[in-house]
């Protein structure tokens, strides 16, 4: 193997794990903002981050708790079907949102066979 063939490899080893760490990091800032305003307003003297971070990540976790449970129930899957129907309307937002939607369905899938065996 040449060393280009080693740098391309390594290349390609990398680039799936540099873009999974950033979409992690870009979710957990954006869902941490409502619990660093939330500690900020509660305690304005507050100078420790990582219970910034910490309520952030119960927020989040609870966040997506909740939409679990909204989507699971008959009026959460009619909403979340009439927000599909809105984003499909919309060209270049449908393109990447059925695109998102595609892998995260074969996701889902693949793991509940994988929970079956």
């Amino acid at each position: 193997m040449s060393r280009k063939n080693y740098f391309i490899t390594g290349l390609f080893s990398i680039i799936p794990l540099a873009i999974t760490f950033t979409i992690i990091k870009w979710l957990f800032d954006f869902f941490s903002k409502p619990g660093k305003k939330i500690i900020n307003y509660v305690f304005p003297n507050n100078s420790v981050p990582i219970i910034e971070n910490i309520i952030g990540f119960i927020l989040t976790f609870l966040f997506i708790y909740l939409v679990g449970i909204i989507i699971s129930n008959v009026l959460g899957k009619r909403l979340y079907s009439i927000f599909e129907n809105i984003l499909s309307k919309i060209p270049m937002v449908n393109y990447i949102y059925n695109t998102i939607k595609q892998i995260t369905d074969t996701l889902a899938v693949s793991q509940k066979h994988a929970f079956k065996k």
